[in-house]
């Protein structure tokens, strides 16, 4: 029979094994997803390689990306490439290389491929190009900036949600998540400069209508601060930008993308009055 002391014992054998397998499990997934945004890149390589049109190589490096999305995000989730979002009043973006969308909301798609979602259910907007330098930089901004503004929850079921998290609605007011992706381009410096310059000369754009993250694969990301995500210890303001540059850059930026997917997704699951809004402005205007 086991006596107490070695239950003890065996207790304290499983508590380690426990924490020694969830930090094995991370380091995994964080490897994993280093290795995939390594791929990704030695991928637009060769297809640079291959061929000589710019255009071809723009597509080709969305398509790499979009392959990343559709093994990564979840079931719930459509993926539009090419496409514009609006909102219940008629309001729509420019064009946009990637929208991600949740299944359960309206979304109108050609058979050429182009399609246009509904804001309230886009989940991410996303832009990538093949190399990032700093006139790019400014029209990736000017693009985020003209989605038109998202709309607070309505009922007050549904607002309930956010008596539980401190910020919630200022951060649901902050969707769809906007991301730039580059697979080359200027240093860290150069963008983050870029960025802060853009914003100071453009300060009539609110916060909400700037991007969230910039992601060099292989090299940095630079996130917008809130109130989850502040990279540095250093005193933070919301909305300011702060780099990452070192010690798993490609972890760092992908996790948050697809944490920050999933977790829309959620609210957007808790806010179901898009459709009954869209028919009937539909409806107002065919008369």
């Amino acid at each position: 029979m086991m006596n107490a002391d070695t239950r003890a014992d065996d207790r304290r054998i499983s508590r380690n094994l426990v924490a020694y397998d969830q930090s094995e499990t991370f380091l995994k997934i964080s490897d994993y997803l280093e290795k995939v945004c390594t791929s990704m890149v030695n991928d637009r390589e060769g297809k640079k390689s291959l061929f000589d049109n710019s255009a071809d190589v723009g597509q080709s490096v969305e398509s790499i990306y979009l392959g990343f999305l559709k093994e990564h995000i979840p079931a719930m989730c459509d993926i539009l490439q090419g496409g514009y979002v609006f909102d219940v009043e008629g309001r729509r973006s420019y064009q946009m290389d990637i929208i991600v969308h949740s299944s359960n909301t309206h979304r109108f798609k050609e058979s050429s491929g182009q399609a246009c979602a509904t804001l309230e259910g886009t989940l991410a907007d996303i832009e990538v190009t093949s190399f990032l330098d700093k006139k790019k930089i400014d029209g990736e901004l000017k693009k985020f900036a003209f989605i038109p503004p998202t709309k607070p929850f309505k009922g007050l079921g549904n607002r309930e949600v956010f008596k539980t998290v401190e910020g919630l609605e200022e951060w649901w007011l902050d969707t769809p998540y906007k991301v730039v992706v580059a697979f080359d381009g200027v240093d860290a410096t150069t963008a983050k400069r870029q960025i802060d310059s853009f914003y100071a000369i453009n300060d009539h754009i609110p916060i909400a209508r700037r991007i969230n993250i910039l992601h060099m694969l292989g090299q940095y990301c630079i996130i917008k601060s809130d109130l989850d995500v502040h990279p540095n210890t250093k005193p933070w303001q919301h909305g300011q930008y702060d780099v990452v540059g070192s010690g798993w850059v490609d972890t760092h930026a992908t996790s948050l993308i697809l944490t920050r997917i999933s977790q829309i997704l959620h609210l957007v699951f808790r806010n179901a009055y898009t459709s009954n809004d869209l028919r009937r402005n539909i409806m107002k205007n065919l008369r």
